[in-house]
């Protein structure tokens, strides 16, 4: 049985030791302190609960399809995005043990087309923030590759990285 409700991540409703597990989903470079989120989950988690975070580091997403064709969105997402590292040590600082983490290739997209479909619905975020002129320009860079390029598994693919930690 799933529940869905709407927290603020910073400062949750629920008692100490509620849950079994706790999900991010691209969750930590929205919020003021990422840390304080993590300290929550770990507060929220019964003993041998699981804190589960499934996000684009920085280190994967500097080289994608978003952030070469739109710059401005990489110069916004380095600033706020975090390292591998840097999640796994806010994991560890907030007590969690047993920290691993792992990244596959997916595929993502059936189509180049398709991947420019959710490129024009501004479907990443650092997109939604960049200037219009900017988003223009490099979405025409990316349809004349797509266009040339069509079978690329670059424009198909993407990494996703799924840190765990155990109370």
């Amino acid at each position: 049985h799933i529940e869905w409700d709407i927290q603020d991540a910073m400062s949750l409703s629920y008692p100490d030791r509620s849950f079994d597990a706790a999900f991010m989903l691209h969750l930590l470079h929205h919020v003021e302190d990422p840390s304080v989120a993590v300290r929550e989950c770990h507060r929220v988690l019964r003993p041998e609960g699981v804190v589960l975070n499934r996000y684009a580091p920085i280190e994967h997403i500097r080289g994608d399809p978003e952030h070469q064709f739109f710059p401005e969105a990489l110069d916004i997402d380095e600033r706020r995005i975090p390292s591998i590292a840097q999640v796994e040590a806010w994991l560890r600082d907030a007590g969690f043990k047993h920290i691993s983490t792992v990244t596959v290739e997916q595929q993502t997209d059936s189509s180049a087309q398709q991947r420019l479909e959710r490129i024009r619905l501004r479907s990443t975020s650092a997109l939604t923030l960049i200037p219009q002129s900017a988003f223009e320009r490099g979405l025409s860079a990316m349809q004349q590759y797509a266009l040339d390029n069509p079978e690329d598994p670059w424009l198909l693919n993407d990494r996703i990285t799924l840190t765990t930690g155990k109370k």
